[in-house]
């Protein structure tokens, strides 16, 4: 009985160590292979000319096009009620805590891929070098302070060993072993992954060459680093199935023509909203190794798709036997984060569009999915990873925020700290990377884009002394959108950001953005480092939005020290609506990483009902960055009943009738119930639209109206929202807006159709009159 009693006891103790470091997951399948080794060779290389980084190898011309996102569709999900949980509650929309100014330290164009958008931009730092690949596939070999040194051709690295160039680059940076890894598929059909090892941290030396194949077509490769294997994830059958891969680190970085690999299928899920689901590898790309000699995939698990009731990130770790593949087994741990909703998707349409763009046609995000790469890194006290992916910071409106992460090891993972970035402009932002440096700062790069921007590209960060939960350096716009990118919706489907292993400091970030030739890619660098001197406006504490505000307001505004040295004699301007009221001379010291709050003797008159621009500039003679110095808050005097009403639509027809679109939004403290809309055409009323519905304050809602009789010329159509709640509206010049649509009843629709090969990112077209004005073109 005694021995029976002890063992129950160690098998409860076991499960009990097993519930606090992952659970086992079940549905595994485990096989082996083996990757071909293809022989060592130099690269061919192209120089510099912009004509031949463009160009592709018309060998490819044989292949297919890959099925990207096999599986991808909109699917509904499985609980709606879970879907949208209100407003994004970690939402950071402004500075709120320090505001240190960065600015880069390189900022150049890289290569481009002729296929235009995608380019899928990937690239690593090294000791000596960067190194940057784009689809098609070119690489481009930097210096360390952005010069193009020799490009080459992906092609060269295997197409004498039977093999071509696919796409999905990814190039990583081993600085334990000092070698570069380029790596791509094959073209659609060969089912295959090509690897490239530098023989030594050259990356215009010679390289070993393997080839290794896949059950299916493996599209969206994802590679990660760790202690004894490369990870590679891809998306092979769709999202019901999460393929990985583990490749012999050291047989593959030594290159041995006997490098073992095993393939771990786990189960995902066919319940997400886009249909495309995959696992990240999480990379050690800097510092000590890992403690632990198990790699591991991360992935997010929503939980509207019906298999957890809350919203987590799931940490999924490996332990691979090469010798056994019965051995292998996978453990799984749910850390519950912040609700948040994957699918933050304003746009739709052909293709995967996402996201809006100036010119019109949206942009694909990669929604619900850890974005390239998820970063692990090892300090003296504790080991992190850091991740980050996109979701709606609205109540279901969709508006594309980034939502980052950092988890640290105690027992097992754990939820360390976590924000969504998303300033109050109106913008969506996407396609993040982020990444730990040395001493556990954290930089953050993205695209940003919306109706009227083209698609850019910025960054932030944070010190590791700083709040949790908020990016502290003010975002900063590495480069501006400057055309509309034209590619069925198709955007670069990752970016990559890495630390330099030379000074364990320096970030380095390549994306594609939206350059002057339909689409580009840009390479930075920053280092998260404070200055001597920086004080920072970091908030206008007081007034604030209200129904109670008077004609005596006081301002406080909170003044923080970013810098390194102690601060004091320095000025603080109070503006409204751009108009200077006074000057505060501040004498007492603030020393740096603390805030003080002040408060100006100027009181402003916010008794009418409306918005007001609050501004504060700082002034110091030793401040060595101004970025930070001013300060603006729009502050809302509100009505109890207010509604506001904004009409849009095509500024032309090519028929009788015109569908409008209407958007009521609760700009008061009550809830808005019921309206009216009175529609007049051509200043003759036309009919009253009711409306019913339960908007709190701040909340909108978009309903569309088919306006018909429309006369030859140009037609003007006005709507007036009244009787809000069957009341009166106690702020009325936001209740009419009016939009002119023109119609030609002699107007001819022409389609135009273009039937390409299997590279219509080559094709151009343009439309042009009978004189040779060019009409529209694409």
């Amino acid at each position: 009985m005694k021995n029976i009693i002890s063992i129950l006891f160690i098998l409860l103790a076991a499960n009990l160590l097993l519930g606090q470091k992952g659970r086992l997951v079940q549905e595994v399948n485990v096989k082996n292979t083996k990757a071909v080794y293809l022989g060592t060779k130099k690269p061919h290389f192209k120089g510099t000319d912009p004509a031949s980084l463009r160009s592709k190898s018309k060998e490819g011309k044989k292949k297919s096009l890959p099925p990207n996102f096999f599986g991808r569709g909109k699917n509904k999900v499985v609980r709606p009620e879970l879907e949208h949980q209100g407003p994004d509650p970690i939402r950071q929309s402004m500075m709120k805590t320090l505001g240190t100014s960065v600015e880069p330290v390189l900022n150049f164009e890289g290569i481009s891929s002729s296929w235009g958008s995608p380019n899928d931009p990937s690239g690593a730092a090294g000791i000596s070098h960067y190194v940057m690949a784009v689809n098609a596939t070119t690489i481009g070999v930097y210096d360390r302070i952005g010069n193009l040194l020799n490009p080459f051709d992906g092609n060269s690295l295997w197409s004498s060993m039977g093999y071509i160039s696919g796409g999905d680059p990814i190039v990583l940076y081993d600085a334990e072993k000092g070698q570069w890894i380029i790596t791509e598929f094959a073209p659609y059909g060969d089912n295959m992954l090509l690897v490239a090892v530098s023989e030594n941290s050259d990356p215009l030396g010679s390289y070993h060459s393997y080839a290794f194949a896949t059950p299916e077509f493996p599209d969206y490769p994802k590679y990660g680093i760790w202690k004894d294997v490369v990870v590679v994830t891809t998306n092979e059958q769709g999202p019901t199935s999460l393929h990985q891969y583990f490749i012999d680190r050291e047989a593959l970085m030594s290159g041995s023509e006997e490098v073992t690999i095993q393939r771990v299928e786990i189960v995902g899920n066919g319940s997400t909203e886009t249909g495309f689901y995959t696992s990240t590898p999480v990379n050690w790309g800097a510092g000590p190794p890992p403690a632990d000699s198990k790699p591991m995939v991360v992935k997010i698990n929503d939980s509207s798709w019906g298999e957890v009731s809350n919203d987590m990130v799931e940490v999924f770790t490996f332990d691979v036997d090469f010798a056994d593949p019965n051995n292998t087994t996978v453990s799984k741990t749910e850390i519950v984060t912040a609700p948040f909703d994957g699918y933050p998707c304003s746009t739709t349409g052909e293709g995967f569009e996402c996201v809006p763009q100036k010119g019109g046609g949206g942009l694909d995000a990669i929604p619900e999915v850890v974005m390239n790469v998820p970063q692990y890194r090892r300090y003296d006290s504790y080991e992190a990873i850091v991740l980050s992916f996109i979701t709606d910071v609205t109540n279901g409106e969709n508006l594309s925020g980034i939502r980052w992460v950092e988890l640290r090891k105690k027992e097992d993972w754990e939820l360390h700290q976590e924000g969504t970035f998303a300033p109050d402009d109106g913008k969506d932002r996407f396609m993040p990377s982020i990444a730990l440096d040395g001493v556990g700062n954290i930089g953050l790069a993205y695209n940003v884009t919306s109706d009227d921007d083209y698609v850019g590209l910025s960054f932030t960060g944070r010190f590791a002394s700083d709040p949790l939960g908020y990016m502290t350096v003010i975002e900063h716009e590495v480069v501006s959108g400057s055309s509309t990118i034209n590619s069925f919706g198709r955007f670069g489907d990752y970016a990559h950001m890495s630390i330099d292993p030379a000074d364990d400091r320096t970030f380095w970030h390549t994306s594609e953005y939206a350059g002057s030739e339909n689409s580009g890619v840009r390479a930075f660098s920053f280092v998260l480092q404070r200055l001597n001197n920086d004080l920072s406006v970091s908030d206008i504490v007081s007034p604030t939005t209200g129904s109670e505000l008077t004609g005596f307001e006081p301002v406080t505004v909170r003044i923080t020290n970013t810098g390194l040295q102690s601060a004091s004699g320095f000025d603080l301007t109070l503006s409204l609506d751009g108009s200077p009221l006074g000057t505060l001379t501040v004498s007492d010291e603030l020393i740096p990483e603390n805030s003080k709050d002040y408060v100006f003797d100027n009181q402003l008159d916010l008794s009418s009902f409306g918005e007001y621009d609050i501004g504060v500039s700082l002034s110091y003679d030793r401040d060595e960055s101004n970025a930070n110095n001013t300060f603006s808050k729009k502050v809302k005097h509100l009505a109890d009943l207010d509604a506001s009403l904004v009409i849009g639509s095509d500024n032309q027809a090519c028929v009788g009738s015109v569908e409008i679109n209407l958007e009521i939004t609760n700009e008061g403290t009550t809830e808005l119930i019921v309206a009216a809309i009175d529609l007049y055409l051509n200043n003759s009323f036309a009919e009253t639209i009711p409306y019913n519905g339960f908007l709190l304050t701040g909340q909108s809602e978009k309903f569309s109206y088919l306006v018909e009789g429309l006369m030859d010329g140009e037609n003007d159509i006005m709507a007036i929202l009244r009787s809000p709640n069957g009341s009166t509206d106690q702020v009325a010049d936001n209740n009419q807006s009016m939009v002119s649509v023109l119609y030609d009843n002699e107007f001819s629709h022409t389609v135009l159709s273009i039937k390409t090969d299997y590279y219509p990112g080559e094709t151009t077209w343009r439309i042009s009159d009978w004189e040779g004005n060019e009409i529209t073109n694409g």
